[in-house]
């Protein structure tokens, strides 16, 4: 089953991990260091009736992102903008698929 992952699970990144879980052929997992932005997507999750995983990692991190990317089949970015440039750095480097909706300048 692909693995697509959402960095960022705020109220655009919880709503884009929750359209994906509509795909039951997608396991979804959203990743954010804030738990209660993970609690309101878990929310979000229930209302709509999908089943989304949650992880607090620091998305700040090109670490993390690089291990995230090793794992997910796509990942989403729905991060905040001072973040985006970097996480899309490490996961071309990593040479994994990603979407973003964060402002680059």
């Amino acid at each position: 089953m692909p693995k697509a992952i959402t960095l960022g699970a705020g109220m655009v990144g919880s709503l884009i991990a929750c359209d994906l879980a509509t795909d039951p052929s997608f396991e979804v997992l959203a990743v954010d260091y804030s738990e209660k932005s993970l609690e309101n997507a878990r929310a979000l999750a229930k209302r709509l009736g999908v089943s989304i995983d949650t992880r607090v990692a620091d998305c700040s991190d090109a670490g993390v992102i690089t291990e995230l990317a090793q794992e997910a089949d796509i990942l989403c970015g729905a991060l905040a903008s001072h973040l985006g440039h970097s996480a899309l750095e490490a996961i071309a480097k990593a040479g994994a698929a990603y979407v973003d909706i964060s402002f680059m300048p």
